[in-house]
Parts: C-alpha cells; sequence; structure tokens
C-alpha cells in the first residue's frame, strides 16, 4: 500500500499508484453521484492513512535538516 521514494535525497513515504488511483475513483464518485457507507468508510480510512504519511515525511524531512545544520 505504500511506497518509498527518493526526492532530492531525501526518502519520501507515498501510496501505490494503485490506492492513488481508487482515491481518485472515490473522489469522482463522490463528485458525480453520492458515495455508499462502504465506499465512504474506504475513503475516511485513506485520508487517514494521508495524513499518516504526511506526518511521517515531515518528520524525515525535519531529521535530514538538523542532521545537514549539525553538519554544517
Amino acid at each position: 500500500m505504500v511506497r518509498i521514494e527518493l526526492e532530492e535525497g531525501a526518502l519520501v513515504f507515498k501510496a501505490t499508484h494503485l490506492i492513488q488511483n481508487r482515491i481518485e475513483a472515490l473522489i469522482r464518485k463522490q463528485r458525480d453521484t453520492y458515495l455508499n457507507t462502504e465506499d465512504e468508510t474506504e475513503l475516511n480510512q485513506y485520508e487517514e492513512m494521508d495524513d499518516f504519511l504526511s506526518f511521517v515525511n515531515r518528520v524525515v524531512r525535519n531529521l535530514m535538516q538538523s542532521e545537514n545544520f549539525k553538519d554544517s
């Protein structure tokens, strides 16, 4: 469900392309019609995962910046 990429020398945690496509499909469905309870729950879980990955990426970035600052 999660892939790790190297961007500008930093590890970045992201949802897989399969998950990203599913999220986009759910958002389109939400916009065009409505989400049933199961779809809404699934989308909420992806939002929680996104929040968590954003947090992890901020922590990694801050750690790298503090290490770079120490090395200067």
